[in-house]
């Protein structure tokens, strides 16, 4: 069925997408369609994780986030189409799947620079949350603007504002 919103969001927008068109074209019935996943938005979610945010996750930590970050980049760019149209439509499950991989590497990268332990649990949520929305922001304004620039090259660029920013912002709060 994730084949077949693939095939479908290559000939119109997935707002026009509809359980009808992917049951037709994936050869399942609506009955199965609904047995395995409660609307179109949750199919969507599924091929989502199966297609990046599985392995993204996967072994994933603060030293090797940019090697995972530019394998999904280019497992995106590989199917542009589905997901510019399917961002387009329905940008929010992307942005929480993201959201989610992306706090909880910040929160990790804040919790290592803590060493004098000065930080408290809401200003670590607070700063993993923070970042976490500047990446996601970056990936999804980088996919709606075509995906011109190379992963890597955009991941370099985010690898060391990053790692500037986040102990920049960590060294002035912790002296006051």
């Amino acid at each position: 069925m994730g084949q077949a919103l693939k095939q479908l969001a290559r000939k119109k927008p997935f707002d026009k997408i509809s359980v009808s068109d992917i049951t037709a074209v994936s050869g399942y019935n609506r009955q199965t369609f609904y047995y395995h996943f409660q609307d179109k938005y949750e199919l969507l979610n599924w091929v989502y994780y199966q297609d990046i945010f599985a392995d993204l996750v996967k072994g994933i930590d603060f030293d090797n986030w940019d090697g995972h970050l530019c394998k999904m980049l280019i497992r995106i760019r590989a199917e542009s189409y589905f997901y510019q149209n399917t961002i387009r439509y329905a940008q929010d499950n992307f942005q929480e799947h993201l959201f989610h991989v992306t706090t909880e590497l910040f929160g990790e990268a804040i919790e290592a620079l803590d060493t004098k332990q000065r930080l408290s649990k809401a200003d670590k949520k607070f700063y993993a949350g923070f970042f976490a929305h500047g990446a996601c922001g970056s990936v999804i304004d980088w996919m709606k603007r075509g995906m011109k620039e190379e992963p890597e090259v955009f991941v370099k660029f985010m690898k060391g504002l990053v790692l500037s920013s986040e102990k920049a912002a960590y060294d002035r709060y912790s002296s006051n």
